[in-house]
């Protein structure tokens, strides 16, 4: 196993004025930010997986060659994305009458949000703590206190087992 590698990264601090901010905390809670963001990144490819495997099923269900197939020549290339995953996702349901498609899109929606954000937002350390800095439509800054992780958590965590479910329906069916 190599070590962890060393690689620059970019820090910005905005004090308010007459507000001082402390280095040493600051560069604890780019720390924390930056293992989140690790998590979040590797979650949403964990249910990128399972989109892959209910797309799969659906269209090849008993075909495990074809399955294989389509699996890694489309759906883990760069030919469908995660946010067209969705979109296929959204056919499949309309199709097959699932009853969570509603509640799964609204959430795939959020986790393609954080995703984003922690993907290609900037993490900004201010007088009064972290935020994340990011382009979405327009420009959106999110404080990141208790109540952003515990938001991010339950949409991963609610995600994920409602994707979990579907896909054994569809194993079922």
């Amino acid at each position: 196993m190599k070590e962890k590698i060393k690689l620059p990264v970019r820090g910005t601090i905005e004090p308010t004025p007459g507000k001082p901010i402390n280095i040493g905390t600051a560069m604890q809670n780019r720390e924390t930010v930056t293992e989140n963001r690790k998590k979040i990144i590797d979650s949403s490819l964990c249910m990128e997986s399972e989109l892959d495997d209910i797309i799969a099923l659906y269209f090849f269900s008993g075909r495990k060659d074809l399955m294989r197939f389509f699996s890694d020549t489309i759906l883990k290339s760069s030919l469908l994305g995660f946010m067209n995953k969705t979109k296929v996702l959204k056919f499949i349901f309309e199709r097959s009458n699932t009853k969570q498609a509603s509640e799964v899109n609204k959430l795939l929606k959020r986790v393609v949000s954080y995703r984003n954000a922690f993907a290609h937002g900037e993490i900004i350390e201010k007088s009064d703590g972290t935020y994340i800095r990011y382009f979405e439509g327009k420009k959106v800054e999110k404080k990141l206190d208790g109540t952003y992780w515990t938001n991010l958590e339950e949409v991963f965590e609610k995600s994920l087992q409602l994707l979990q479910k579907i896909r054994g329906e569809i194993v079922i069916n």
